[in-house]
């Protein structure tokens, strides 16, 4: 998107439409490289037989450099845009209330407006009976899961198509049980009753995670690190040709088939289903009504471009973003295993963006524009899905693969623990280099609210004149002491361990970001964890050992 089409697509739908499209552009973009190098990798797995070559080590830690990297750059385009369209300095606390809020009437005492107050002790019995549904559902999903792997394993010689016909009915499984997750998640969220629509989306979007994460993505955790080592129901399990990695690649190859499949006729059709079924009901009744009423028969008026547009089918943004967000985990999460599901994911996104397109335009009511700052809490969904992105193709190439199989569990663990603090030292590097907030934003932004100073408070601007040639000489007699006769005697100075911490800690929080101190504060005790555990692992293997 130029800068002119997509200022035009603002000023029609709204900033956060915009942004949604800004970003597709900008993730295609992203897409085009790892989508590239996983091609060439795919053919030579192809030449290996299997995925768990020389080929893997070199590709994971590009992969998770550049899943960590996604949301910072975009972070960095949002700000350009958000300065130009004057929406970087809002203020999250002056955000207006949803219109579905209620409550009872009060004075906000920040807006002096009118505003239906909702007390948190009642949202707090909401949120317990929402982690209580959550964790209820989330105990049935397993266990259905479970079921099926079960299934499986039980009943895949009894099937034509064998392993490939059970994936496929538990990618219909996963599918059909998102649409009802979403719908639950829905249902949960509005029941909170949230004051903005900020956090109405957080705190649905937090739902349809933990939901869909657990739903989408467990068999392929489990076929990747436990399939291989546990049984299940009793049972031993076997991967394809005793290699999990084939076994994850088939069963990721049908869960991106079937959902890109399936996702974009839902999101294309049944707009436009829905929209017949209800024209088609609206002139049966009228068919009937003048059947059995003759001489007091209806007839339609010709309807203006804005009536006909009320007939469709509202737009939800929060749908699409939820679409990406979990085809990114496919793309990302096991890419060490499948490199072509990148190059599947690039050609999806386009795809996704010109049905998007035509679905906005045609199927749905044109949205109320909005104004915001950035995408959130997508973009920190995405960040989220970069650090898991990292952490599990560097575990699953390094104890689930046999690339390493000669190594012990401690060399494993140690080079596991090397790789994760390049991968985060680089990424801390990066943000130091490349802050966040572009320095050319930064100025733009002290310039504009130093103009905004200037103006509210009548400061002309003069150049600066220098008028000492104009003084006389010896008019003005000062008397220049060594120092202040007020002052007190030089005291010495106190060793003050408080005092010193304080400020210490006030100077790093300061000059560094509380991101950057975060990392380093996990990392260390990460560090410091595993150590441990290594410590007592080898003194519990040591004492299990029989003497020589």
């Amino acid at each position: 998107m130029s800068r002119d089409h997509s200022d035009r697509v603002r000023d029609y739908f709204g900033d956060k439409v915009a942004f949604y499209y800004l970003w597709m552009s900008f993730y295609w973009q992203w897409l085009l490289v790892p989508g590239l190098i996983g091609v060439g990798l795919q053919v030579l797995d192809v030449g290996f037989h299997t995925p768990d070559n020389f080929t893997a080590v070199p590709f994971c830690i590009f992969l998770s450099l550049w899943t960590l990297f996604l949301p910072h750059f975009w972070r960095r385009q949002e700000a350009k845009y958000a300065i130009a369209w004057g929406t970087f300095d809002m203020v999250p606390e002056l955000e207006p209330c949803r219109p579905e809020h209620t409550g009872e009437p009060r004075i906000n005492p920040v807006t002096a407006q009118v505003e239906n107050y909702y007390p948190w002790q009642s949202r707090m019995q909401k949120y317990l009976k929402s982690v209580s549904v959550i964790i209820l559902v989330g105990c049935l999903l397993v266990a259905a899961i479970c079921g099926l792997l079960f299934a499986r394993h039980r009943l895949k010689d009894n099937v034509s198509g064998g392993v490939a016909t059970w994936q496929f009915i538990m990618a219909v499984f996963v599918e059909v049980v998102n649409l009802f997750l979403t719908k639950l998640s829905k249902v949960l969220t509005a029941d909170e009753n949230h004051r903005t629509q900020s956090e109405h989306d957080t705190h649905l979007l937090a739902k349809v995670f933990a939901f869909k994460f657990v739903n989408s993505y467990f068999v392929l955790y489990y076929i990747a690190f436990f399939k291989k080592h546990a049984n299940l129901f009793g049972a031993q399990l076997h991967c394809i040709r005793d290699d999990c990695l084939l076994d994850l690649q088939l069963a990721l190859a049908i869960f991106m088939l079937v959902r890109l499949c399936v996702q974009n006729l839902i999101e294309f059709l049944g707009p436009k289903l829905r929209m017949m079924y209800r024209n088609a009901r609206v002139e049966s009744r009228m068919i009937w009504h003048n059947l059995f009423n003759p001489s007091n028969r209806l007839e339609a008026a010709d309807m203006s471009p804005a009536e006909l547009q009320s007939k469709r089918e509202p737009y939800d943004p929060f749908m699409d973003f939820d679409e990406v967000l979990i085809t990114h985990g496919y793309a990302t999460l096991f890419a060490v295993s499948s490199p072509w599901v990148v190059t599947a994911t690039l050609m999806w996104i386009i795809v996704q963006t010109i049905l998007n397109v035509k679905n906005l335009t045609e199927n749905t009511q044109r949205p109320l524009p909005l104004k915001m700052r950035t995408n959130e809490p997508w973009d920190t969904a995405f960040d989220i899905y970069g650090v898991l992105a990292a952490v599990t193709n560097i575990t699953m190439l390094l104890f689930a693969s046999k690339e390493y199989d000669t190594w012990t569990f401690t060399e494993k663990l140690c080079l596991f623990t090397v790789i994760f603090h390049v991968i985060l030292m680089t990424r801390i590097l990066i943000k130091f280099i490349f802050p966040e907030v572009p320095r050319s934003v930064s100025l733009l932004n002290l310039k504009q609210a130093n103009m905004v100073h200037r103006c509210l408070n009548n400061i002309k601007v003069e150049p600066p004149q220098d008028f000492t040639l104009f003084r006389q000489a010896g008019a003005d007699a000062f008397d220049i002491m060594e120092q202040d006769i007020w002052d007190d005697e030089d005291l010495e100075p106190t060793l003050d361990l408080k005092q010193s911490y304080t400020k210490m800690k006030g100077g790093l929080f300061d000059v560094m970001d509380r991101g950057v101190i975060c990392i380093i504060v996990c990392t260390a005790s990460i560090t410091l964890a595993l150590g441990i555990a290594l410590v007592v692992y080898n003194t519990t293997q040591g004492d299990s050992l029989p003497p020589h």
